[in-house]
């Protein structure tokens, strides 16, 4: 008898344990609910520029149009295949695509946060770390403290975050007929999700030398889900993919972001997320680090790891643009580390040592922890929208435009979804051809295959809109002045009108000479070029003219395809002449080219050619202030 009851203690103790930890977790995952429901609530008008794309098909399909994002145009620009269909069933069930948007987003953020707490929670049990439970929950509350999640709603984030950390949740067992299909949603939910499954493969490989015994759901499944997405594209849209699949590829290649590094360009998150506070990015890298360390070699540790070093190399190797909603890994698993690390630290720093100087330890390692709560906590209290002014540009254009109107634009997210016109993405989200041009970095070729009633530009205008001033050497383009928000412009293009823009500011632009052949005489004194770049094929320059003492009337480019340019005050320039009229002398010029090699080649030695009064003689600016000027 007495040997059963030893035998039945630790029995019932286990059983006790057990049912202790499962109320623990219920109550762990209650109070995060009631923490992250706050927030998600408050941010629930977020409304991204990219993710209103997504919002435009559904509503779109909602309406009896198809999944389209330009009514009666089957393109496909949906480049995360799996949250697609998810928002669709959701917004053909309750019939409100924005409302689904944000409820899926916040539910598979949330979701997120918990699974992964339960892998961090399984490292630290398996590699024996004396890290106490609570730490792991830290992590969790950590995550959802972040600003960064909050802020990609209405975006696949939230799906990818999930089932990657459902992903190595199942690889880690080995459960791979489990982690077959996860592999095939997470690829469907963004391709780069390919590198997570090859991490994960490379290290099941390295560990066994072989691969995973075989089974239809391992092997036969996950390609049949893929394949069955690819399917219906090409029987939808004529295409088994994407056509915006290569659009980040082609943007990295243009260089309107950045000739090189791109995605190392992080200083925006560190205002946006981090409010620039050093204490707060640095207490969590520090502790991060801590983290990586306690976990050593474990498996969880190597995962990531690859994973991480093929994410990143994909992202700076091909130069793709710093949108933030690509940073997600970093800020998934940066607070679980953290949490690890500040567990870590307390469970080493505290042994062995008196009540009080453990107390100050604590103090010391979770404080900082503490203190980035409440920082992320009161940004996270502030309610976020979409871009206001895009918003008011968008409702305008729905109001005050016809309805058979084409718009052309370079962020047509919040614009398109609130002009409810057909839209002409510059850049080639939702329109065929235009991001490859871009990325050979002819900016005006899109010009050649699309006709357009408005354009949209920021004033002054990016490099992304530099073909503004190539149509309006063709057309002209009237800036419609009840439309002006503060550094954005609607044109009305006018074909048939002589070429310019009409700008409501009065600054107009003029068309340029491209017709001449002859060369100019080098003038040093004609005038100076402040500064030439070139922006794809096109050269931009700013600088001042005069000829012969008065206002140049005309300027010219020979060999260029489009010219335009405008006067700009430059009152160094009259008080250098001693006369007042040549405060006007000073110019903005944009001169469009063939190809990109061909407005490098025109800096090189080009000539800026100047007419003035009646006079048809020429003088010229050489580019690179030399004394020479003929091409």
């Amino acid at each position: 008898m007495e040997e059963m009851k030893t035998e039945d203690i630790p029995e019932s103790a286990s059983r006790g344990a057990g049912a202790q930890r499962q109320i623990l977790t219920v109550v762990g995952v209650l109070v995060l609910l009631c923490y992250y429901a706050v927030f998600a609530y408050q941010n629930r008008g977020m409304q991204l520029d990219d993710a209103l794309i997504y919002q435009r098909y559904i509503e779109n399909l909602v309406a009896g149009h198809g999944l389209v994002y330009n009514v009666g145009i089957r393109f496909n620009g949906l480049t995360s295949p799996l949250f697609s269909y998810c928002m669709a069933v959701g917004a053909l069930i309750f019939r409100n695509a924005s409302l689904v948007s944000v409820v899926l987003s916040a539910v598979f953020t949330f979701a997120s946060a918990v699974t992964l707490w339960k892998v961090f929670a399984d490292a630290v049990e398996a590699e024996k770390l004396r890290v106490a439970p609570f730490y792991s929950w830290l992590g969790a509350l950590l995550f959802l403290a972040i600003p960064y999640f909050y802020v990609t709603y209405g975006m696949e984030t939230g799906l990818y975050t999930l089932l990657s950390a459902l992903l190595i949740y199942h690889a880690q067992r080995e459960n791979y007929r489990v982690a077959g299909p996860l592999a095939a949603l997470l690829f469907l939910t963004r391709s780069e999700g390919v590198f997570l499954v090859a991490a994960i493969g490379i290290l099941h490989l390295a560990r066994h030398r072989s691969l995973p015994r075989f089974d239809w759901r391992v092997y036969l499944l996950p390609p049949l889900l893929i394949l069955a997405s690819f399917a219906f594209n090409f029987i939808y849209y004529g295409h088994a993919t994407a056509e915006t699949g290569m659009a980040k590829v082609w943007q990295g290649q243009s260089g309107l972001w950045g000739d090189h590094l791109n995605f190392l360009r992080v200083e925006y998150l560190y205002a946006w997320i981090f409010q620039g506070n050093f204490l707060i990015l640095g207490s969590l890298v520090a502790s991060a680090i801590l983290g990586v360390i306690a976990l050593g070699r474990s498996y969880l540790n190597l995962v990531i790891a690859l994973y991480l070093t093929l994410y990143s190399a994909f992202y700076i190797l091909l130069n793709i643009p710093n949108y933030h909603w690509y940073y997600s890994p970093y800020f998934a698993l940066l607070p679980y580390y953290a949490a690890v690390g500040v567990g870590f630290a307390v469970s080493r720093l505290a042994a062995g040592l008196g009540v009080a100087r453990s107390l100050l330890i604590v103090l010391i390692c979770v404080l900082p922890i503490g203190y980035d709560l409440a920082k992320f906590s009161q940004v996270n209290a502030v309610p976020r929208g979409g871009h206001p002014d895009y918003q008011a540009l968008g409702k305008y254009i729905a109001s005050a435009t016809p309805e058979d109107s084409v718009v052309a634009a370079v962020e047509i997210g919040t614009l398109g979804y609130y002009a409810n016109r057909q839209i002409v993405d510059i850049l080639g989200l939702v329109n065929p051809d235009n991001a490859r041009y871009i990325g050979e970095r002819n900016f005006d070729e899109w010009l050649k295959h699309y006709q357009v009633d408005y354009l949209v530009a920021h004033k002054p205008a990016w490099d992304h809109e530099v073909s503004l001033y190539s149509l309006a050497s063709s057309a002209r383009l009237v800036e419609v002045c009840d439309a002006a928000r503060p550094g954005l412009g609607l044109y009305h293009v006018e074909r048939g009108a002589s070429a310019g823009i009409q700008s409501c500011d009065g600054m107009n632009w003029e068309a340029g000479d491209v017709s001449r052949s002859g060369a100019a005489s080098y003038d040093a004194s004609a005038g100076y070029v402040d500064s030439a770049r070139v922006t794809g094929n096109f050269l931009r320059l700013q600088g001042w003219a005069q000829r012969d003492g008065q206002v140049v009337s005309q300027m010219g480019f020979p060999h260029a395809t489009s010219m335009l340019w405008r006067r700009m005050e430059r009152a160094d320039v009259a008080a250098h002449f001693g006369k007042d009229e040549l405060k006007a002398s000073g110019y903005e010029a944009v001169i469009g080219f063939k190809s990109h090699e061909a407005a490098l080649h025109a800096m090189q030695g080009g000539c800026l050619q100047l007419l003035a009064g009646g006079d048809a003689g020429v003088k010229g600016i050489s580019l690179d202030q030399q004394a020479r000027c003929a091409r």
